[in-house]
């Protein structure tokens, strides 16, 4: 014998059922249980902004970086990493909203063009050209 249904209930059955697809979840079948919440990581907070340099700036030198904004200043350069014969790294957690900068050869020689823009938790890779 067929079960009749009232339409309210197959319209909160149905609105159950459409929840529980567009979290993932299946819908209890027990009467009055409650979904639970789906466990989301939240994302790291302050991930570092990253600047990768692919340069070969040859034997016994080094590369900076000067700036305007996260950490930077115009004045004095910030050294990078030399992480492989043609890779340097800068990277830095200080919070900021936008940041310009030039990379130095030995702190000294400006790469040529205008100034780069980084943004906070940005990944940022290139090769430079210097005079």
């Amino acid at each position: 014998m067929a079960r009749v249904v009232s339409s309210s209930k197959r319209r909160s059955k149905v609105a159950v059922a459409r929840r529980s697809e567009s979290s993932g979840r299946r819908p209890s079948s027990k009467k009055g249980a409650k979904l639970k919440k789906s466990s989301v990581k939240k994302a790291v907070p302050n991930e570092p902004a990253r600047i990768v340099v692919k340069y070969d700036v040859g034997f016994n030198n080094t590369l900076s970086i000067r700036g305007n904004g996260a950490g930077l200043s115009w004045d004095r350069g910030a050294p990078l990493k030399n992480v492989g014969p043609d890779e340097w790294v800068w990277e830095t957690n200080a919070p900021f909203t936008d940041c310009e900068f030039k990379v130095l050869i030995n702190d000294q020689n400006y790469e040529c063009g205008e100034n780069h823009h980084l943004g906070p938790s940005s990944k940022f890779q290139y090769t430079p050209s210097f005079p």
